[in-house]
C-alpha cells in the first residue's frame, strides 16, 4: 500500500465560503510549488535615443505579477474504488469561480485563484491493495502577495 504519510491534503474554499479538505475525495498533494517571492511587474521606462542607458520609474509600492501554480495530486483508494467519481467530484468543486487554497503543512495559502487546466499522469491498480491515480491541476494565482489561512469546517 502507498504510504499516505508522505502526502498531505489541501484545504480549498469556493466563492460561497465552503471549505473542503481534498482528503474527502481521497485526493492528496504530492507537490505544491508556492511562489513565496513573486516576480515584480515590469517598471515603466524611457529609453531615450540620444542618452545612455534608460530612465526607469520605480514606484513607492511595487506591483507583482500573477502566476500559474501547478499542483501534483494523487488519488488513493481501495482496489476498484471509483476514482473517476472522486476526481470528477473534486473537479466539480474547483472548476467554477474564484477559490482560496491553504496548505496546512507549509502554512501557505493563496486567495483569488481559479482553475486553469488538468493533466493526467498515471493510473495504477495494485491487486488486492489500492487504486492510485496521479494528475496535476494548474491554477492561476491572481493575488501573489496575500498569504491566507483556512480553517477546517466541523
Amino acid at each position: 500500500m502507498i504510504d499516505l504519510k508522505k502526502y498531505k491534503s489541501l484545504l480549498i474554499q469556493d466563492d460561497t465560503g465552503t471549505v473542503v479538505d481534498t482528503a474527502s475525495w481521497n485526493i492528496y498533494t504530492q507537490s505544491i510549488p508556492f511562489q513565496i517571492i513573486p516576480d515584480v511587474k515590469d517598471y515603466a521606462t524611457n529609453d531615450w535615443s540620444d542618452e545612455d542607458g534608460e530612465e526607469v520609474y520605480i514606484p513607492v509600492k511595487p506591483v507583482y505579477k500573477a502566476y500559474d501554480l501547478t499542483i501534483q495530486f494523487v488519488f488513493v483508494g481501495d482496489e476498484y474504488t471509483d476514482a473517476n467519481d472522486n476526481i470528477s467530484g473534486f473537479f466539480d468543486f474547483i472548476r467554477y469561480g474564484i477559490l482560496s487554497i491553504y496548505d496546512e503543512y507549509t502554512k501557505i495559502g493563496r486567495r483569488d485563484i481559479y482553475y486553469k487546466s488538468y493533466s493526467p499522469k498515471s493510473f495504477y491498480r495494485r491487486d488486492g491493495e489500492a487504486d492510485i491515480v496521479e494528475f496535476s491541476i494548474t491554477f492561476r494565482v491572481c493575488d501573489p502577495i496575500t498569504n491566507i489561512t483556512l480553517e477546517r469546517e466541523e
